[in-house]
């Protein structure tokens, strides 16, 4: 008896170190987000008070003032745009590779899975160089095209590998039934596989979304004005005169919010097609 109860209280002081570590651990990750978002409803002498005051009497102001700022919900919009068409080709294009490189047998696969892969390896700044050059003699620079078809080059490579992953778990009798039945190999892989994978097919747009949701450099360097998105369109609130830390903070919620969304609707596929692909059923 003594000794179970010796088990039992070890057990409840490890559970108690690590539910403490846990809330220190989202206290830590949260602070700046909470920051942020309540400077965005604070006025500048409230946000900026010593010692920081936890009770406040909120202001909309900031947020007024960045939609009302006809560049800034421009930026807004292109984000959204582009983003979407990132998700949408990358899916479109990646789907098909993925499948292709699971069911296909050559000698050159592993080479061109390596090839994939080795794209996402190289430092965003070391490219954007031949992107800006590349850009500038195709008249691609500040278009929501020319963002896209970046964006999408950086979606792609974790699409393809992520949906490879899910189309090797998908039994082989399934699509050997459906071709005995006369289903052609695109039906097979629109009717069969495609369903099958739903959830990591929710999980690569995920990740597609944020993936351009949230860039900066590229979109710093390749735009200037008309197809700028958000995360650089908030630069505008930082002048040389002064910087509107208030409207800096409304802007970061409203990029923010976003993906906080997206994300929370889309959870319960996103964690259903990591942990599927993970596991031989």
């Amino acid at each position: 008896m003594k000794r179970n109860a010796g088990l039992s209280t070890k057990t409840v002081i490890r559970k108690l170190f690590f539910y403490i570590a846990l809330i220190a651990t989202v206290f830590f990750f949260m602070m700046p987000i909470y920051h942020f978002a309540t400077m965005s409803i604070k006025t500048e002498v409230d946000a900026f008070a010593s010692p920081p005051k936890w009770f406040f009497v909120p202001t909309f102001e900031h947020y007024k003032s960045v939609f009302g700022e006809i560049d800034y919900t421009r930026s807004l919009l292109n984000s959204i745009i582009i983003s979407f068409c990132t998700v949408l080709f990358s899916l479109v294009i990646g789907l098909p590779a993925a499948y292709s490189l699971s069911r296909l047998k050559f000698k050159v696969k592993n080479a061109i899975l390596v090839w994939i892969l080795s794209t996402t390896m190289l430092p965003p700044m070391s490219i954007i160089l031949p992107y800006y050059l590349i850009y500038m003699n195709l008249h691609l620079l500040d278009t929501r095209t020319g963002m896209v078809i970046i964006y999408f080059t950086l979606a792609l490579p974790l699409t393809v590998w992520m949906m490879k992953t899910f189309f090797d778990d998908v039994p082989l009798a399934l699509e050997e039934a459906a071709r005995i039945d006369g289903c052609s190999t695109f039906g097979i892989f629109m009717r069969i596989s495609i369903p099958v994978v739903s959830h990591g097919i929710m999980a690569c747009a995920v990740f597609s979304w944020i993936t351009a949701w949230n860039e900066f450099l590229f979109g710093l360097i390749l735009t200037r004005k008309f197809a700028k998105p958000a995360t650089v369109g908030i630069m505008m609130f930082s002048r040389f005169e002064d910087i509107k830390w208030g409207s800096i903070a409304a802007g970061s919620v409203t990029i923010m919010f976003p993906v906080l969304v997206f994300s929370f609707f889309m959870r319960k596929f996103l964690i259903q097609g990591l942990t599927k692909g993970a596991l031989k059923e």
